[in-house]
């Protein structure tokens, strides 16, 4: 929808603000779209700032740090209240926030591309062994066929009873070894 969902976070209040959906209208994903850290000095008082998110964090100022890799933006880091005496963030701040948002942004898209190649990889070995199963169905049990054919010709050629039972007990062996060998693949 274009707003942002709030991942992870941690302070006092870090559990009360996950799964929380920031409206795409506020600052939050204008500073992702415009791709540039942001400091807020007064949260109250932007009309761009989402107020029941600063409420619910208990805000007075913000350091709003995009996390972009190779122009693909990813998400936002916030950071609220700075500890001391004032609570502003200084463009020192900032630039502190924008070298661990790059490295941020970097882990992110790491993560991800290891997360799509396991994944493929995952894939190519269940296919691999899809085909291997099926290569070795098709010439188990094209070769199993084979010799029950054979032993029913066996059958056929069969002068006396004891041939026939000769040759009927050779053909119960194949289709029992037959019916393990796809009971293994099954398996």
């Amino acid at each position: 929808s274009g707003g942002l969902r709030v991942i992870a976070a941690d302070g006092d209040v870090g559990a009360d603000i996950i799964g929380y959906d920031i409206p795409p209208e506020t600052k939050h994903p204008r500073a992702l779209a415009r791709g540039k850290s942001e400091r807020v000095d007064a949260l109250l008082a932007d009309p761009e700032v989402d107020q029941v998110l600063a409420s619910r964090v208990g805000g007075v100022t913000a350091l709003l740090i995009p996390l972009v890799f190779e122009g693909r933006r990813l998400g936002i880091i916030s950071a609220f209240n700075k500890a001391g005496s004032d609570p502003r963030f200084t463009d020192d701040d900032a630039r502190l926030g924008e070298a661990f948002g790059t490295r941020a942004a970097l882990a992110v898209h790491l993560s991800e591309r290891v997360a799509r190649e396991t994944v493929d990889a995952i894939l190519d070995a269940q296919e691999a062994e899809r085909s291997r199963i099926a290569r070795e169905l098709h010439d188990e049990t094209g070769s199993a066929l084979t010799g029950v054919l054979l032993g029913l010709s066996a059958i056929d050629r069969a002068s006396t009873l004891s041939e026939t039972r000769q040759a009927s007990g050779a053909l119960r062996a194949e289709a029992s070894s037959a019916l393990e060998n796809v009971g293994r693949l099954a398996f």
